[in-house]
């Protein structure tokens, strides 16, 4: 069992490199700390992975654990019918793009469609939300304005039917795909997942 670290990181903004978590002494394999321990507010497999990961509970493919497909996009995978269910608010806004009829989100590279899916089911999480504190929070990320390539991408992200809330502009996918470069991090281990960990937020420029 992992212990809990009450002081051993925390995160802080340095000049130049922006939000950072910041360990204040060595940490032992296997330890557990708060500044990012907890659920994320948006967490999504990289496509290599997809077909081995449930898409709700990351429980990888296993012999006593099958994966049954999406029938709609054929891409996200579950381990149960529970998973799939749960899975639903958020995925049923990027079934159809994530479908092999479709091109659009295919023609991207791994990194920038994990961006793009990672921003869709935040803001679509956070249209059916309920003003919660993770919802306080996910409005509070820390951002900087957006460069060129994040609102060249934005602006085609938004004429994709459904992925995004209606009444989201393309300026605010923008700022949100830099707040999520600056306020994430991947998971590099046997899941492999991106995801959006809220978590202390840097509360200066809310997202909007």
């Amino acid at each position: 069992m992992s212990r809990m670290s009450a002081d051993a990181i925390g995160v802080e903004e340095r000049e130049g490199r922006g939000r950072c978590v910041v360990a204040w002494r060595a940490l032992t394999p296997g330890e557990r700390v708060d500044a990012v321990s907890g659920a994320a507010y948006a967490a999504v497999p990289l496509g290599s992975f997809r077909p081995s990961l449930c898409a709700r509970c990351f429980q990888p493919a296993a012999e006593q654990c099958k994966l049954s497909r999406c029938s709609g996009c054929r891409q996200a995978r579950y381990c149960s019918a529970v998973c799939q269910r749960a899975d639903w608010a958020l995925h049923r806004h990027e079934c159809p793009h994530l479908s092999e009829e479709y091109s659009a989100l295919h023609s991207l590279d791994e990194g920038t469609l994990v961006q793009l899916l990672l921003a869709a089911r935040c803001l679509q999480r956070r249209a059916q939300g309920k003003g919660d504190e993770a919802d306080r929070c996910f409005d509070e990320l820390y951002a900087v304005d957006p460069d060129a390539e994040s609102i060249e991408l934005a602006h085609k992200a938004v004429r994709l039917a459904g992925l995004f809330p209606k009444t989201i502009a393309a300026a605010t996918v923008a700022r949100l795909l830099v707040a999520s470069r600056l306020n994430s991090f991947g998971v590099l281990n046997a899941l492999h997942l991106s995801l959006i960990h809220i978590s202390e937020p840097m509360r200066r420029t809310p997202i909007s």
